[in-house]
């Protein structure tokens, strides 16, 4: 793609009011939060494989908070770049089939997890359809970037207990 062809709001990094912000934020962040925290325990009866890989741990408490901060953000951001905005325009040039885009991009997004395994692969996926139809939605990517950060963060910062968002 030349960059004349594609646009920052291509991409979805258009403004939105700060009621439909925060309402987005928020609706995306709990949904994401509860069936990340729980998708795991509905799927424990499925076959899989096990975890291919993983993060090592980070000894220096100032690196892992950056890594829990700076690093969580980063990949929120450029996720929903590309799995939201960047693949939501690639993909309308093909079908204009709203359920068609979300299967294809959750597809996409829940295989990038590979790594972590079959039950992570389909969460993520979940969670990837969650952020499309907030994305067709709004077509704003900045209050979604947000939540997926918030999902992430609080899945590995231990920061609120898991306990409080499990329900199965």
């Amino acid at each position: 793609m030349r960059s004349s062809e594609i646009s920052a709001a291509d991409f979805g990094l258009r403004p939105q009011a700060l009621p439909s912000f925060v309402a987005i934020f928020l609706v995306v962040t709990l949904a994401g939060i509860l069936i990340d925290q729980n998708g795991y325990a509905l799927l424990a009866g499925l076959p899989g494989y096990a975890q291919l890989g993983g993060m090592p741990p980070i000894a220096d408490p100032v690196w892992d908070w950056l890594d829990l901060t700076f690093g969580l953000l980063m990949v929120g951001v450029f996720e929903e770049l590309v799995f939201r905005g960047y693949l939501c325009t690639f993909l309308q040039r093909y079908t204009r089939s709203s359920l068609a885009i979300v299967l294809i991009s959750a597809a996409a997004f829940g295989l990038i997890h590979w790594g972590l395994g079959l039950h992570a692969v389909l969460v993520t996926a979940i969670i990837g359809a969650l952020f499309m139809v907030a994305y067709l939605r709004t077509r704003s990517l900045p209050a979604i970037m947000l939540a997926h950060f918030a999902i992430n963060f609080v899945d590995f910062s231990g920061v609120i207990p898991k306990s409080i968002f499990k329900f199965l």
